[in-house]
């Protein structure tokens, strides 16, 4: 019986572990794929910007 709740346990644990992980992974990519929608939105309004970007 231990045995068991100490498996669920660990089990739930390791459930937390990894969605708070995914959370946190989550969050830098998007804020990275912000900054890059910014910079895409930036470039067209200056042709001169997006000459430097291409080079």
């Amino acid at each position: 019986m231990v045995r068991k709740i100490c498996v669920t346990y660990a089990i739930f644990i390791m459930t937390v572990a990894v969605s708070v992980a995914h959370q946190g992974a989550t969050g830098i990519v998007k804020e990275r794929m912000d900054a890059m929608g910014d910079m895409s939105d930036r470039s067209k309004e200056s042709p001169k910007c997006s000459r430097v970007l291409r080079t």
